[in-house]
């Protein structure tokens, strides 16, 4: 089974001009640990849905799917969730 392309781009520009907004006064940093957390994250967080698949543990698949969906679209990665 191969993952659905979808059109349009990778990140929601909307969503990360928000962040910026958000964050610009307090910690411009912000953004980029935000972007480096997810990046490190998201691959543990595939494998792990992976490990459930191959356990058939739909109940654990659906927690950590959900965790990845919702930590992609805080980022804005909407293709990711």
């Amino acid at each position: 089974m191969h993952p659905r392309r979808q059109d349009g781009p990778l990140l929601n520009r909307n969503t990360i001009a928000k962040i910026r907004f958000v964050s610009e006064d307090y910690n411009p940093a912000f953004l980029g640990e935000l972007i480096e957390t997810y990046l490190g994250q998201a691959p543990s967080l595939i494998a792990e849905m992976r490990g459930c698949v191959r356990a058939g543990d739909a109940g654990k698949l659906e927690f950590v799917a959900h965790r990845l969906r919702g930590s992609s679209l805080n980022l804005g990665a909407e293709q990711m969730a």
